[in-house]
C-alpha cells in the first residue's frame, strides 16, 4: 500500500462499518449513525467500497466521508460485507477497525425479499419458483458462512450482533448500544428515533429526494441536528412520511414458511451454534405466534 493510500485511511481513523445485512433496518441504522454529531457518516448509505466500488481505491473512500476532522469516529453502512473474500481484505487493510451486524429472522427477511421481487417486476409466480429464479432470497439469509469468516479473521470483540427484532422492541436501547460499541455518546437521543425505514415501504421518489436533501445539508457543513434546531426537519420528515406511505406485507402462510423452513431451519440452528444465543422465536410457525 502506498503512504498516500495509507494516508488517506488513517484520516479516517476510528472506523466502524456496518456490514449488512439486506432488508434489516440498515437504512434505519444509517441514518441514527447520521444524525450523532460525534459520528462522521459516509454521504450515501451503500458505498460498498470494499466490495464493487474498491478499485477506486482508498483516495475514492476517504472522499466519501466529511471532510472535517473534528468526528469522534467514522461510520460506513453497506449491506453486502457479509462475505469471505470482503472480510477478508477488511481485515488487511483495517484491521483494528468495529464492525456491526444487523440480523433479521431470515425467514421474515426472505419473505420480504420475495415480495420486494414481486412488487418491482423482476418476478411473478409463486415462492419455490421464485427461490430456484432468484437465489438471494435465500443465500442473503444465510449469514453464518460470512460471520464464521469474520471470527476467523478478527477477535469477537471487534463484532456487534444487532437483531431487528430488538429495534421493533425498543429503539432507544437498540441504538443506544451500537453508539456506545462504536465509541460514540450512547446518551445522544436522535430524531426520529421511531420511524422505521425500508420495511415494507413503498419504493419512490420520496427515496431519491431525502437522499438529496441529506447529502445537501452535509455539504454545507450542517448535520440534521442543525436543522432540528432550525424547526425545519420535522416538516421534510412529514412531507417524506406522506410520499413513502408504508404498505403492509402480505403475512407469511404455513405453506409458504414450510417452504422457507426447509432452507432456513438448519441455518438457525447454526447461528444458535455459533453465539450460543437462543432464537427459537424464529423458528415459530405462524399460526403459533402470539401477535
Amino acid at each position: 500500500m502506498s503512504e498516500h493510500a495509507t494516508a488517506s485511511l488513517a484520516a479516517i481513523q476510528p472506523l466502524f462499518i456496518c456490514l449488512g445485512v439486506p432488508k434489516a433496518a440498515t437504512t434505519w441504522i444509517h441514518r441514527q449513525l447520521e444524525a450523532h454529531p460525534e459520528v462522521g457518516t459516509t454521504t450515501s448509505k451503500e458505498i460498498n467500497y470494499w466490495s464493487s466500488n474498491y478499485s477506486k481505491g482508498h483516495d475514492w473512500y476517504r472522499k466519501q466521508f466529511p471532510n472535517d476532522r473534528h468526528y469522534k469516529l467514522y461510520a460506513e453502512v453497506s449491506v453486502g460485507y457479509l462475505r469471505k473474500p470482503i472480510i477478508e481484505r477488511l481485515a488487511n487493510e483495517v484491521p483494528e477497525a468495529r464492525f456491526m451486524v444487523s440480523l433479521r429472522n431470515p425467514y421474515e427477511r426472505s419473505w420480504s425479499s420475495y415480495w420486494q421481487s414481486i412488487r418491482t417486476g423482476t418476478f411473478r409466480g409463486g415462492l419455490d419458483e421464485a427461490i430456484k429464479t432468484l437465489p438471494k432470497i435465500i443465500n442473503d439469509s444465510l449469514y453464518s458462512p460470512g460471520l464464521t469468516a469474520f471470527l476467523d479473521s478478527f477477535l469477537p470483540e471487534q463484532l456487534h450482533i444487532a437483531l431487528y427484532d430488538d429495534l421493533v422492541a425498543n429503539a432507544r436501547v437498540f441504538i443506544r448500544e451500537i453508539y456506545s460499541f462504536a465509541g460514540a455518546d450512547p446518551d445522544f437521543a436522535p430524531p426520529g428515533l421511531k420511524q422505521a425505514v425500508n420495511i415494507g415501504r413503498r419504493h419512490s421518489a420520496a427515496d431519491e429526494a431525502m437522499a438529496q436533501v441529506q447529502t445537501l445539508v452535509k455539504r454545507m457543513g450542517l448535520r440534521r441536528g442543525h436543522l432540528v434546531d432550525l424547526g425545519l426537519w420535522t416538516p421534510v420528515e412529514r412531507i417524506y412520511s406522506r410520499l413513502a406511505r408504508r404498505r403492509p406485507l402480505p403475512s407469511l402462510g404455513e405453506r409458504d414458511w414450510e417452504i422457507l423452513d426447509e432452507y432456513l431451519r438448519p441455518e438457525v440452528n447454526r447461528l444458535e451454534s455459533l453465539f450460543d444465543r437462543d432464537l427459537s422465536r424464529w423458528r415459530v410457525r405462524p399460526q403459533e405466534r402470539i401477535v
